[in-house]
């Protein structure tokens, strides 16, 4: 029951936590629980990072390089890492290559509105988007169990808030920049829990098998 104490804390933090889509705990395994946890903790992670970063590229922070550090590098290597242990090498490089630019292709939207300069808005949501399109067309091509239209969904709503918060930091609004914030914690806890539930499947078609 241990694993199911563990999976309840990690649902609680979330008001609208998809983690419910595993209906009865009972019918997973310690080690296909931990796979749902690790891929809803590195895209939180994510979110906490992306959202400290932005501020401190508004703010003008010194934090921005010790943050930089932690979403460029670090980060990037934990998705690989546990990504790899379900996949082969040269899908993991190519997931951590399209994670590495959804990051840095936040970080260009960013100093755009940061500059207020409205095309340069639109060509990096539009690179957002791009991005969202080819990890939703890789992850169906390598897992059955991925849908890409459902992942595009995912992502698309993840990017358009996303881009809402850093509007909202941007200018000054943080009492709308928290409401956004709630909602993108929702979202990431969707994009991990699908891309949990996937993996568990296709593990247990290579067991069967």
């Amino acid at each position: 029951m241990d694993e199911y104490r563990e999976l309840k804390g990690v649902a609680l933090q979330n008001k609208q936590c998809t983690v419910i889509a595993m209906q009865e705990i009972d019918q997973y395994t310690y080690e296909e629980v931990q796979i749902l946890i690790n891929f809803i903790t590195l895209w939180m992670k994510i979110v906490y990072w992306t959202r400290s970063l932005i501020q401190a590229l508004i703010g003008n922070s010194p934090e921005q390089s010790s943050i930089g550090k932690e979403l460029f590098l670090k980060l990037p290597s934990e998705f690989y890492e546990e990504f790899k242990k379900y996949y082969g090498e040269q899908d993991s490089q190519e997931f951590l290559n399209i994670i590495t630019n959804l990051i840095a292709d936040n970080w260009q939207l960013t100093n755009s509105y940061k500059n207020k300069d409205s095309l340069s808005i639109e060509i990096n949501k539009n690179l957002l988007y791009q991005v969202a399109d080819r990890l939703a067309e890789f992850l169906a091509r390598i897992n059955p169990y991925y849908v890409q239209d459902e992942i595009k969904k995912l992502m698309y709503g993840y990017i358009e808030l996303k881009n809402n918060e850093i509007k909202a930091i941007a200018t000054g609004n943080y009492d709308l920049e928290t409401e956004l914030f709630e909602q993108i914690e929702d979202q990431a806890m969707r994009i991990g829990t699908y891309m949990a539930m996937g993996t568990i499947k296709k593990r247990r078609d290579e067991k069967d098998q």
